[in-house]
């Protein structure tokens, strides 16, 4: 290698630092400020409150508890997170602030896995290295990614699950070895996931197929890592339900109260069913805006913007996992990060 290379690679090296630094800074700036307020909204309260309960040991992992008055049982929404979040109680205590970093963590190990994922997929196909700083580009300046992480909502955590579910389930199709343990290691990812969010865990077992779709995968392997998949899932189930009898009821209790109310609009309907849509492409703005300011100070064409295999498999497993939503009479800004 001639000193001329490596003083190219030197540079390219230099300046996916840099922009890797610019898209944590600009993180940093957009919900450091927001770190510091005290008030957040009431929803994150109460998960707060939950997950405060069982750090104290009031309440179980099956029994949640809130109140005495309308949740001696909180079946509004799946354990595991709760769970979660009372570890940092015990760990770091009672603090005025620790909800919010809660979510600063939990935003950083999101652009992370994001990274991971997109650096895993342009490996496998061999496609020129492009910077970890572009996916998380496209996420950290959007209102909604920053205002979630403040005010300590569900999705935060569950969305890590859900990147980590993609990702070996696209590597059970994809990969040439351990086709198996990724398919079985899927179904517990997923399993996982369902414990945190509840159904839309499930979008996860579309990515074989979506996969053979787009990326030529073979379709045996779509199929039995599907199978594999749905049957660790089940195992999981079943075994939880079999060990836990509060497991079957917190279940019970969890489908009358969210998913049964939400289908028959017993709870707030929300918006009409494009407000997801309208919303996400105001959203989309920023980052947008940002992208062509980055491009033009690279003097890089608008030509080089390929929409290729790889983009539409992402694009697919987006809708996979929105696309109910839309469908869904429930309609809130905070979908748009699912």
């Amino acid at each position: 290698m001639n000193a001329d290379n490596q003083t190219d690679m030197r540079s390219q090296l230099s300046t996916k630092k840099i922009l890797f630094l610019f898209v944590l800074t600009l993180y940093y700036l957009l919900i450091g400020y927001k770190l510091m307020r005290l008030g957040i909204h009431g929803d994150g309260v109460e998960y707060a409150s939950v997950a405060r309960n069982l750090s104290d040991g009031v309440g179980t992992f099956w029994k949640p508890y809130l109140d005495d008055r309308i949740h001696s049982v909180f079946h509004e929404h799946p354990p595991l997170v709760f769970w979660i979040q009372s570890l940092f109680f015990r760990v770091f205590g009672d603090g005025p602030y620790l909800e919010a970093f809660y979510g600063f963590f939990i935003g950083i190990v999101i652009l992370g896995c994001m990274a991971w994922f997109w650096q895993g997929v342009r490996r496998d196909f061999r496609l020129p290295a492009v910077g970890s700083w572009w996916p998380m580009l496209l996420l950290v300046p959007l209102p909604t990614f920053t205002y979630l992480l403040q005010t300590n909502r569900i999705v935060n955590t569950w969305t890590v699950f859900a990147i980590a579910a993609t990702y070996i389930s696209y590597r059970s199709t994809l990969a040439i070895h351990h086709h198996i343990f990724f398919s079985l290691l899927c179904g517990g990812l997923v399993y996982l996931g369902f414990l945190a969010k509840g159904p839309v865990a499930l979008f996860t077992f579309a990515v074989p197929v979506l996969a053979w779709l787009t990326l030529k995968a073979k379709l045996s392997k779509a199929i039995t890592g599907t199978l594999l998949a749905l049957v660790t899932f089940a195992f999981f189930f079943l075994v939880t339900s079999f060990l836990f009898e509060d497991s079957l009821k917190f279940w019970q209790g969890f489908w009358q109260n969210q998913i049964m109310a939400s289908i028959t609009n017993e709870r707030a309907s929300g918006d009409t069913h494009w407000y997801l849509a309208e919303r996400w492409l105001s959203e989309m703005i920023v980052p947008f805006i940002i992208t062509a300011v980055l491009m033009l100070a690279a003097r890089l064409s608008i030509r080089r913007i390929q929409f290729n295999r790889q983009a539409l498999f992402f694009l697919l497993v987006a809708l996979a996992a929105s696309l109910p939503f839309m469908i869904s009479t429930r309609q809130h800004a905070r979908y748009i990060l699912h």
